[in-house]
């Protein structure tokens, strides 16, 4: 990746950052992007049917979303594979004054 690339990426991430300050519009912003690369909106109480090689995400209080892929050749390694992260309300955004002083050799983070 070329470091113009680089810098698109990290500006691409401060404006989603900016652009969700809470779960929810992280959520629904969240969802439009997965329909535009193809995933399947799945609805919760409702019986599922998936298929080989196709992707999927359902969301649940319009404040999270679990999204995966079902591959198209089974694996021969068994198991899954699972990436998580979690992000809470009220923003992903840092306090402007953060850290202060404490005492000895530390900073406080707060």
């Amino acid at each position: 990746m070329s470091d113009q690339q680089k810098k698109q990426e990290i500006q691409n991430l401060f404006r989603f950052i900016e652009d969700c300050p809470t779960a929810y519009q992280t959520v629904q912003t969240l969802r439009q992007t997965l329909k535009q690369h193809g995933f399947v909106e799945l609805m919760e109480h409702q019986e599922w049917q998936l298929c080989p090689g196709q992707h999927y995400f359902v969301t649940r209080n319009a404040s999270s979303l679990i999204a995966f892929s079902i591959p198209a050749q089974p694996s021969k390694a068994r198991g899954y594979h699972i990436v998580a992260t979690h992000g809470d309300a009220p923003s992903f955004k840092l306090k402007p004054s953060f850290e202060r002083n404490a005492p000895g050799n530390y900073a406080w983070v707060r």
